[in-house]
């Protein structure tokens, strides 16, 4: 599970950010928040729910942005990235000294039973810095440190307490990639519950783009898992679309069956591996059951059949997921009505967690979120991002968060510029 991420001078943000799912010790939403016993803290509530808001351009897609770098950056820089290839991260700009300094990079998270720490700095060019720590019995302890030298010109490594770094692994890894990447495409027993965290646990959602984000992706995973094809239709139930079931068929072709002008590659992917057709199952007022292929449906309807696969990864094998724009497109009581579904005891994973970007005032209900799970971000005179907690306001119990928002009682408001021209002669 996620316990905090940390990013410094990236895109929008300058100064560091923290976005915490630690919760406060009481009695809101027992079951929106997992308890842990953490070897030298104690007793500690992370939360499963985590939504951010904040004006257009303040930012929040940013921090979203941050995270997704981050983990495309551990899971492929050793294999997606070229010799010489520039690393693409994207520094603050308003501020003269910060496109020069690298962007800064940390995550806090439990893998298994093990509480770590880990981090980078990298620019365009090269990783200055990598540091990797355990808690096993709530005493920091190093597992290795990376330290690039503009004196030396060269890269140094510090082994840890019970960890040598591998000197065949570090003649390997390249000034743009990570130490991480690299150790895990060689197997490194002890490093692998961190990679593997990254690559399997956390997940990154973009509604707009992602690949992930699709409706053949929920059809696959349909296809390959009976227990969640049948979330995923209790999903569709659940939103009172009038769907009483789904059927994915894989079709084949053969090259007769395609348009020539079809892209070569995209032929080739259809040959060999077919398409999978969605027909969603309705009923007629006689209460006969009529098939209609997904592009008959709403994009309401497509924009929740692409996210029910995903979300039901996160939910029955608890992932950590962040989501950019959970709300666009849906009707805000369905977006509730997702939400607590994570609350249920015997809905989901307890370990799952869902981070959210969001315009959708009606989920700022304490009957829905907590306190503490709420956060905003928002600009600064500098033209940085700031991210804040709703707790920093100290709102009470009960308190109408909505209409507290709205009222900008908490920031994060866009401010409109009265541009009319006046009248000749005022």
């Amino acid at each position: 599970m996620l316990i905090e991420f940390s990013v410094a001078n990236y895109r929008s943000i300058a100064a560091t950010q923290t976005l915490s799912l630690v919760a406060k010790k009481d009695d809101e939403l027992k079951e929106s928040v997992c308890e842990y016993s953490l070897p030298g803290i104690g007793d500690v509530l992370l939360s499963k729910v985590c939504a951010i808001y904040g004006a257009n351009a303040s930012g929040k897609s940013n921090i979203f942005k941050a995270l997704h770098f981050m983990r495309w950056f551990v899971v492929g820089s050793a294999t997606e990235i070229k010799p010489d290839a520039i690393i693409n991260v994207d520094p603050f700009r308003l501020a003269e000294a910060k496109p020069k300094e690298p962007s800064f990079f940390e995550v806090h998270f439990l893998a298994g039973e093990v509480r770590y720490l880990y981090g980078f700095k990298v620019d365009e060019k090269r990783v200055y810095s990598e540091w990797l720590y355990s808690f096993p019995k709530g005493r920091r302890r190093l597992i290795f440190r990376r330290e690039f030298s503009q004196e030396k010109g060269r890269t140094d490594y510090t082994n840890g307490e019970h960890y040598k770094v591998d000197r065949q692994l570090t003649d390997r890894t390249r000034e743009n990639a990570l130490f991480l990447s690299v150790a895990a495409q060689f197997n490194d027993k002890q490093l692998l519950d961190v990679y593997n965290w990254f690559r399997s646990q956390l997940r990154t959602l973009d509604c707009s783009w992602s690949a992930y984000f699709s409706p053949e992706t929920s059809a696959k995973i349909a296809q390959d898992d009976a227990t969640r094809r049948q979330h995923i239709a209790e999903m569709l139930k659940m939103a009172d679309l009038g769907i009483e079931d789904f059927e994915v068929k894989l079709v084949q072709f053969e090259e007769k069956d395609l348009p020539v002008e079809l892209p070569a590659k995209v032929k080739r992917k259809l040959l060999d591996e077919g398409l999978l057709d969605v027909q969603f199952l309705h009923k007629s007022g006689k209460g006969e059951l009529i098939k209609f292929g997904i592009l008959d449906e709403s994009g309401g309807t497509q924009k929740l059949f692409a996210l029910a696969g995903p979300w039901t990864d996160m939910a029955q094998a608890g992932l950590c997921m962040f989501i950019d724009e959970l709300g666009a497109n849906m009707h805000p009581m369905l977006t509730r009505a997702l939400i607590q579904l994570l609350h249920r005891p015997h809905g989901s994973n307890p370990r799952a967690q869902l981070i959210f970007t969001t315009h959708d005032t009606a989920l700022l209900d304490q009957s829905i979120l907590r306190r503490d799970q709420i956060w905003f971000t928002e600009k600064n005179y500098d033209g940085a991002t700031e991210l804040y907690a709703l707790t920093d306001y100290r709102p009470r119990k009960g308190e109408a968060l909505q209409k507290g928002y709205l009222a900008g009682r908490y920031g994060a408001l866009p401010f409109f510029v009265d541009e009319r021209v006046p009248a000749s002669g005022q």
